[in-house]
């Protein structure tokens, strides 16, 4: 008879809860690189339109275009640290439940392991007996067939 777990079933419950969760803390991670990469674009514009960076002759057009340029990548600069700061508790929450979700399957599948080792014994046990019993039938019935000598 092969092994059956008893528990087969929430076992791959578990193992697919896992792997959902996996997937989730894979895109919170995405989420929270993109944030990363939009602070470090902006910080190579903010880079560009800094007065060092620019020739002497700059007309006040320019001056107040580049202004207003700065002003509008810093709002956006605080709107993506204020994203990238709720992505970061999202993200925290993720692994935590990923955590969380690990350890459920790993219970089961100790259990799974346990219940196998037991039925590894269980079928060990059962094929000793049944060696011992074909031996000690032969043995009997080898006896039985000796002939007895009866003195003379």
């Amino acid at each position: 008879m092969a092994f059956q777990f008893s528990l087969e079933a929430v076992l791959r419950l578990r193992r697919s809860q896992q792997r959902q969760q996996e997937i989730l803390l894979a895109n919170a991670n995405e989420k929270v690189n993109s944030l990363l990469r939009e602070l470090e674009n902006i910080a190579e514009e903010f880079a560009r339109i800094s007065p060092s960076g620019m020739g002497s002759e700059i007309r006040g057009a320019e001056l107040h275009f580049n202004e207003s340029r700065r002003r509008v990548l810093q709002s956006r600069r605080q709107q993506i640290e204020q994203q990238l700061t709720k992505e970061r508790e999202h993200q925290s929450a993720m692994a935590a439940e990923l955590r969380k979700q690990w350890q459920a399957r790993e219970v089961v599948e100790t259990l799974r392991e346990r219940e196998f080792q037991t039925y590894s014994l269980e079928q060990s046990r059962y094929g000793q007996r049944v060696q011992d019993d074909l031996f000690l039938s032969r043995k009997n019935s080898s006896r039985q067939r000796q002939p007895l000598f009866l003195p003379s």
